[in-house]
């Protein structure tokens, strides 16, 4: 099953190395990932942003691998937004 998963944040070193870790580690594969930074308009923080597609096999659990993905996010400070990938 395709997912898009959205990592959005304040910037700063290991987000996308835990993130894509924690992913590969419950057996699901990356098919595309992007990331960018942005300055904020008030303050000119850096943000970041990862778009990544994901294909997570049929036999894994939704919430065994999401709740992984939300105890990351918290652990990073960051939102990690997951949503059915329609290509």
């Amino acid at each position: 099953m395709p997912y898009k998963i959205t990592v959005t944040g304040a910037d700063h070193e290991g987000i996308v190395n835990n993130v894509t870790h924690q992913i590969a580690e419950q057996g699901i594969n990356i098919e595309s990932i992007d990331t960018q930074t942005s300055s904020a308009p008030m303050s000119g923080t850096q943000l970041f942003t990862m778009n990544a597609i994901i294909l997570v096999p049929p036999e894994r659990s939704y919430h065994s691998w999401a709740d992984n993905l939300d105890e990351v996010a918290d652990s990073l400070n960051v939102t990690i937004d997951i949503s059915p990938y329609r290509g």
